[in-house]
């Protein structure tokens, strides 16, 4: 009897370890399932961001290269800008020199007679400046209103 239990604790035991080899069998099948999964994902998720690293390295690369044609395009605009203001001061200060270069001169013929007579005079009409106002000299021989003499 001893024995019978014996062999059928044996054969139990034995028939637990197999169940238990079978168990860690299917453990180890899906732990080397999910490692594998794991390193297809971990493959993956490396190329997509060296893909995404490249993209973005050449969209840096563009927008570098436009900032530098819109620096560049920019600089020469602003010397195309000053040059032209140089040139239109240059014109400028050529017409006031021409302007402050040509002296006029009032004259004023019998200028007792008129000063007598209380009589006004005009000069001829002339400008400010090449663009400016045309205007001329009245000149009162007596004064005008408070300074009238």
């Amino acid at each position: 009897e001893l024995r019978e239990k014996q062999e059928q604790d044996r054969i139990e035991l034995d028939k637990k370890e197999k169940a238990h080899e079978q168990i860690l069998k299917q453990q180890t099948s899906s732990v080397q399932g999910l490692s594998t999964t794991l390193r297809q994902e971990a493959d993956r998720s490396r190329k997509e961001r060296a893909a995404m690293k490249q993209e973005l390295q050449v969209k840096i690369n563009q927008l570098k290269q436009k900032q530098t044609t819109d620096t560049r395009r920019l600089t020469q605009d602003m010397i195309d800008m000053r040059e032209k203001q140089i040139k239109d001061r240059t014109t400028l200060e050529r017409a006031n020199a021409r302007i402050r270069s040509v002296p006029f001169k009032i004259t004023m013929p019998d200028f007792e007679r008129h000063k007598a007579a209380g009589d006004e005079w005009y000069s001829e009409p002339f400008y400010t400046h090449p663009i400016g106002y045309k205007m001329c000299l009245r000149v009162d021989a007596n004064g005008n209103g408070v300074k009238k003499h």
